[in-house]
């Protein structure tokens, strides 16, 4: 079988799909039992809070949360980010949000820029197999696929604008790689997502003739889904995906210290720029793009990390009159007495009658 192919082996795999609790043998294929559960800044603003919820098999325990730290080196993982997970009750399935990154590069010819490697990286599919070497060492891509249909709502990012001396171009991509590796003894497939935003200033330089370049790359937490060999359903994997949600408080109280912290950063970038810049266009242009760039990085991690995650539709329950934000890819959702929700596409599936389970459908509200 090929690589390409891979991909639809596992789209079809359904009726061996991630194991979600004690009633998985009872539902039918393409059905899921989910839960809703909260990623929690635990002490960012006084008090625990939760930052994000996100639907994901009922009986997987979740742990991590936001991780606030200090970024002195300038790269890596961004100062405030999401590193959380849910892992099923046999510790083989999980799924996990990855730390949003950001690095840069330029065509000097450094190999290092202070503690910080000369990233030139253009592209998401690039950006996954670095990704993929950093943090599953060992793992092998099975198959890449392009995701551009998921960030539909951010073609305006990509442009083309003159800038001191040169011009700045500023591109979007999103993508997925397939992934095989062993974990504690299981033969594992495992897709992680991501979209990257790229910004690469180009400028004269001080030879005639010279074209500088500097690269600033934004990665947006990355969504990795691992199951057995045979067990990764792709289309359970993009419910929960689609199921991110901000809490609209803390968004607002992370981009009201994110507008603070941004004039501090200004003026570290000013100073950082003026000690390594050769002449003042370039400490002008480089200052003016980072700046810009760092600022729209956060409002995009912080304000909602999740901004390329849509296809979601209100249900409602109609017992309690109360909206409910559902992945749109199933057509039926059905909830139960203890909070959870069983998905489905089956017009003829009922829990009460088929599972003995106490349910009521919700109603999609625009159908």
């Amino acid at each position: 079988m090929n690589a390409r192919r891979l991909w639809i082996a596992a789209l079809c795999s359904c009726a061996a799909a991630i194991s979600i609790g004690a009633t998985t043998g009872d539902l039918p294929d393409g059905a899921y039992r989910v839960q809703r559960a909260r990623i929690v800044d635990p002490n960012g603003f006084g008090q625990p809070m939760t930052a994000y919820t996100m639907l994901v098999p009922a009986g997987w325990s979740t742990s991590g949360g936001v991780v606030w730290q200090v970024n002195q080196q300038g790269c890596g993982k961004a100062g405030t980010h999401v590193a959380w997970r849910a892992v099923s009750p046999d510790g083989v399935s999980a799924i996990e949000i990855m730390p949003e990154e950001s690095w840069g590069g330029n065509n000097l010819g450094m190999g290092q820029i202070g503690p910080c490697p000369n990233v030139t990286i253009s592209t998401v599919q690039e950006y996954l197999r670095w990704l993929v070497e950093r943090s599953r060492p060992g793992a092998r891509i099975l198959d890449y696929r392009d995701r551009s249909d998921a960030i539909k709502h951010l073609a305006a990012y990509n442009s083309v604008s003159p800038s001191v001396g040169g011009e700045i171009r500023n591109w979007v991509q999103a993508g997925e790689v397939l992934l095989a590796y062993s974990f504690n003894g299981r033969d594992v497939r495992e897709m992680i997502g991501i979209t990257v935003l790229f910004s690469l200033s180009r400028m004269q330089g001080v030879v005639p003739g010279e074209i500088r370049e500097f690269l600033t790359i934004s990665a947006q937490a990355a969504i990795a889904t691992r199951a057995p060999h045979g067990q990764l359903d792709f289309n359970l994997a993009e419910a929960l995906r689609l199921s991110i949600k901000s809490n609209p408080e803390w968004s607002a109280l992370m981009n009201e210290h994110n507008r603070k912290m941004s004039g501090i950063s200004a003026k570290g970038a000013t100073d950082r720029h003026n000690i390594r810049m050769e002449t003042a266009r370039e400490i002008e242009a480089m200052r003016n793009q980072g700046v810009a760039d760092r600022q729209a990085s956060l409002d995009r991690s912080h304000g909602d990390f999740v901004n390329v995650i849509r296809g979601v539709e209100n249900f409602i329950d109609t017992t309690s009159n109360e909206r409910i934000e559902l992945p749109n890819n199933y057509q039926h959702a059905w909830r139960l007495k203890d909070d959870t929700f069983i998905l489905t596409d089956d017009p003829n599936f009922d829990p009460n009658r088929d599972l003995k389970l106490e349910a009521h459908e919700l109603k999609p509200e625009r159908r």
